[in-house]
């Protein structure tokens, strides 16, 4: 299970914990958008402060329909009491969480600032 928090802009923002280059793990903190289509975007900063190892590019459809191509990283995360492979894209500012990392996960939104956001995995059906 993961908690983090509603802030005043009504955004839910999740715990990410993320290691870098050298095998430390680091937490930051990311928003929940299920409108993204990919794992995990942070800014350039936090790529180069973690060292990623950058694999290449990603192309992603912006929310007007324009295709953007975005440099992509090859990243671990510690999720759910395991380590995960996964792609990080950059941005210039933001830190997203989407919908394939959150794949296969229940979501509660308490949707007032300070509320409550929890995510948690769902049982695995084979």
């Amino acid at each position: 299970m993961t908690q983090g928090q509603v802030n005043g802009a009504y955004l839910a923002d999740i715990p990410i914990d993320i290691f870098d280059s050298r095998r430390r793990l680091h937490r930051i903190r990311a928003v929940i958008d299920s409108g993204f289509d990919g794992e995990l975007v942070l800014p350039g900063s936090i790529i180069r402060g973690l060292g990623l190892l950058r694999i290449g590019e990603d192309e992603l459809y912006l929310p007007n329909g324009q295709p953007f191509l975005f440099n992509a990283y090859s990243g671990t995360i510690f999720w759910f009491n395991r380590e995960r492979d996964i792609t990080v894209l950059e941005s210039e500012t933001y830190s997203l969480v989407g919908k394939f990392l959150l794949a296969e996960s229940h979501i509660e939104i308490d949707l007032t600032p300070g509320g409550t956001v929890t995510v948690t995995e769902l049982p695995a059906t084979f």
